[in-house]
């Protein structure tokens, strides 16, 4: 992406693959994708790891969740691939 008159452009379009097994992130990238998470209504500071969540009626390793506090808000990110949650569950 690119700055131009103060709005972020799309200068090229590039698809990433997920590696086989997934990405495994670790609690620290967790942490420092969730200070960057775009689709955050307001910019997150304050992300503390609380532990582990595993949902039900998901089977397999994208079962689990890390669950973080951010700015007083719960999230909930896949370390298998990036997918982040709300508290209340809904994707984004």
């Amino acid at each position: 992406m690119q700055k131009s008159g103060g709005t972020w452009l799309l200068d090229e379009k590039r698809r990433e693959e997920t590696p086989k097994g997934g990405f495994q992130l670790t609690i620290q990238e967790a942490e420092t994708y969730l200070k960057n998470y775009p689709y955050a209504e307001k910019p997150i500071h304050s992300v503390k790891y609380v532990g582990n969540r595993t949902l039900e009626n998901v089977h397999g390793e994208f079962a689990l969740f890390y669950q973080f506090e951010c700015d007083g808000e719960t999230y909930y990110i896949s370390p298998v691939d990036g997918y982040v949650l709300s508290s209340d569950l809904e994707n984004y």
